[in-house]
């Protein structure tokens, strides 16, 4: 089951100018998988996993869309292996990448099965920031926070960049 369609993101990382409040679905990460998984019914896993996946493509999109633009920037191209997981270092994803793993090494214990799931994650990841749609919002949402002077942003603040139809639901 894929997530990536069923939530908005929250699109920054810590390394942005401005730190988004509230951006993770799952606020803290067990250190075990038996404390991830004890208090959580079987009709609850589906939901956890599927938060589980959001938070990670949440963390892989704000380094990829660095990467992504500066390789426009400078008339490059950029796919899965031009920048691969790896090389969301050199974008400011060095703190998020450990906290992918820390997720990963709570939630999968097979090493093989984690490395299925990055994997898959980071193309979901690569595959929104290559959305012409989302591409747009995540612009106007970098334009936004740049002309602002703000320290912290509440994740419902930008929800209207992200989400337009958002503004006009009252």
């Amino acid at each position: 089951m894929s997530c990536l369609g069923c939530w908005p993101l929250c699109l920054l990382n810590n390394q942005c100018n401005a730190k988004l409040e509230e951006d993770r679905l799952l606020h803290t990460v067990p250190f075990s998988i038996e404390k991830a998984t004890k208090a959580i019914s079987s009709e609850q896993k589906p939901a956890h996993a599927c938060a589980f996946e959001f938070d990670i493509i949440n963390l892989l999109v704000g380094p990829l869309a660095e990467a992504k633009y500066v390789a426009m920037r400078d008339g490059e191209l950029i796919n899965p292996r031009l920048v691969n997981l790896d090389a969301l270092h050199y974008y400011g994803g060095a703190s998020d990448l450990e906290m992918v793993y820390g997720y990963l090494g709570c939630f999968i214990a097979e090493e093989a099965e984690r490395e299925r799931k990055i994997s898959d994650l980071f193309l979901q990841a690569f595959t929104f920031i290559n959305d012409q749609s989302n591409w747009l919002a995540i612009t106007v949402l970098a334009a936004y926070i740049l002309t602002g002077r703000k320290n912290s942003i509440d994740c419902e603040e930008v929800m209207p960049y992200l989400i337009p139809d958002l503004s006009h639901s009252d």
